[in-house]
């Protein structure tokens, strides 16, 4: 079961599994179908992501990178180059996170990295 950053839901996906604040208490149960009022609830609370039933962390990141604005995403790739100066960028674990980073902060709105 992954979990889906609470920025990415859109109302009409479904939980997985109990959404629960950081002290346990359920807010959402497993089965409830995302509203707008739910996802604001959800981020009031600062649950930082939920499990959602058909979706994944990376298809969701995926299709908003599809959207960004390619001289955003530019200047993003030109910031993460620079921080990840030191890193091996062949190694495929290293790839993949700074595929991850570009794509995040492409999309969740970090206008500086």
């Amino acid at each position: 079961m992954g979990k889906i950053d609470v920025n990415l839901l859109e109302a009409g996906m479904e939980l997985e599994a109990d959404a629960r604040e950081a002290k346990g208490l359920v807010l959402l149960s497993a089965g409830t179908v995302i509203t707008e009022k739910h996802i604001g609830m959800l981020q009031s609370w600062d649950v930082p992501e939920v499990a959602v039933k058909g979706a994944s962390q990376a298809d969701l990141l995926g299709r908003e990178a599809a959207k960004v604005d390619p001289a955003k995403r530019e200047d993003v790739t030109r910031q993460l180059t620079e921080l990840f100066r030191h890193t091996d960028r062949e190694d495929p674990a290293t790839q993949e996170i700074f595929r991850h980073c570009l794509i995040r902060a492409a999309t969740v709105g970090h206008s500086s990295l």
